[in-house]
Formats: structure tokens, C-alpha cells, sequence
């Protein structure tokens, strides 16, 4: 297989999402005549279309747990996290900027870079980051993380003996819900180290 990475440029993504699928969820993978939307169903796809390194456990009972964190991660976790983190780009409008440009040519930040608080403004609208919505996120992530910590309480992965689907589900969801502040809060928890072990470092270094 043969991949190619388009990077699409801050407030013109969800466009591009649009023309190319349709909808709005990121990522997209254009494999052949199929376009895919989200990471969970890139995953599926892939798993399908590729079976020698699987992410999805042929036990039937396994996958099926596998699917429900994955469910879980995408449909709860994640939109109360991206909801924090849009929170934190107003907070600090220059989080943004390393989320989106960590690793990127010194050029493109220094053009983003007078957009960042516009941009912080809009995300944050766009998340329905307002304070009652953000409180109510931050306690519903509280939950999810008490729910996590008990499951990393005596294993190391979320289902099975070995990384799944549902662990790199659920981590990147959780990455997203430790942006920058709330990160000190949960510094002492299990979920965070879980998080750093089962991430590439790259995705963390925005942080």
C-alpha cells in the first residue's frame, strides 16, 4: 500500500472534509475509490483490507469488547476532550499553535500565528465551549477517567493481552482530554502514564 499525507491548513479543514466526504469528520483516508472518515473506521477498513497485523482480536468476545471502547471513546470521551481542549486554545490562544504546527517549517507558524486567538475564538464556538458546557465536560472526563483508572488497576491493556484497537482509541481520546491544564490536574493518575506508554511521543508534543 501506498500512502500519501495532505496536510490541510487550520479553518479550511473542515471544507476539505466536506468536499472530499461529504461530512465533516477527520481523518480521511482515499484508499482506491473508498474514502473513509474517522480513525476508528480508517482502522476497520484497514484491518480489512490488510489482516497480517491486526489491531482487532478474532475472538469474537474480544472484538466485541475492543468495539465498545472503541464506541465509547469516539461518542463520549472525545467530544467532552476536544470540547477542553478548545477551552484551553482561548485560555491560551498559543496551545494552538503547537497543536497544529509542532514539527512544521518556522514559516508556516509565523502565518498562523496572528490568527491564533480569531482561530481559539472559533474553535471554541464551533466545540460549544462555553463555561457551564466546559464544566459539565471536565466532570463527565473526571468519570471516564475514574472508569479507566480501574481498568489499568491490574492489566496493561484494555482488552487482552496485547495493544488493540480500543487502547489506541481510547489513549488518543484521552491525549486530547489532558490539553495543557487539565493535564496538571490528572498528573497523578494511572490513566496519564497509560497514555505515554501506549502514544508516540509526537502525539504528546504539543502539549
Amino acid at each position: 500500500m501506498s500512502a500519501r499525507i495532505e496536510n490541510v491548513p487550520p479553518m479550511v479543514h473542515m471544507v476539505h472534509a466536506y468536499r472530499v466526504s461529504g461530512g465533516r469528520e477527520l481523518p480521511l483516508l482515499s484508499d482506491g475509490g473508498d474514502v473513509v472518515a474517522g480513525s476508528s473506521a480508517i482502522v476497520e477498513h484497514l484491518e480489512a483490507r490488510y489482516p497480517h497485523a491486526p489491531l482487532i482480536p478474532c475472538d469474537p468476545e474480544e472484538a466485541g469488547l475492543v468495539r465498545l471502547w472503541t464506541q465509547w471513546a469516539d461518542r463520549l470521551l472525545a467530544p467532552d476532550a476536544r470540547r477542553l481542549l478548545a477551552a484551553s486554545w482561548v485560555r491560551r490562544p498559543v496551545t494552538s499553535e503547537r497543536f497544529f504546527f509542532t514539527g512544521a517549517p518556522h514559516r508556516e507558524r509565523i502565518v498562523f500565528r496572528p490568527l491564533r486567538r480569531p482561530f481559539s475564538l472559533m474553535a471554541a464556538a464551533f466545540r460549544g465551549a462555553y463555561p457551564a458546557a466546559v464544566q459539565a465536560s471536565r466532570r463527565r472526563v473526571d468519570a471516564a477517567f475514574e472508569v479507566l483508572d480501574s481498568a489499568f488497576a491490574e492489566k496493561q491493556y484494555l482488552v487482552g493481552s496485547s495493544l488493540t484497537l480500543a487502547d489506541l482509541s481510547v489513549a488518543t481520546a484521552a491525549n486530547v482530554a489532558l490539553a495543557v491544564e487539565e493535564r496538571q490536574r490528572h498528573r497523578a493518575r494511572p490513566v496519564v502514564d497509560w497514555v505515554q506508554r501506549t502514544l508516540p511521543e509526537p502525539y504528546q508534543r504539543w502539549q
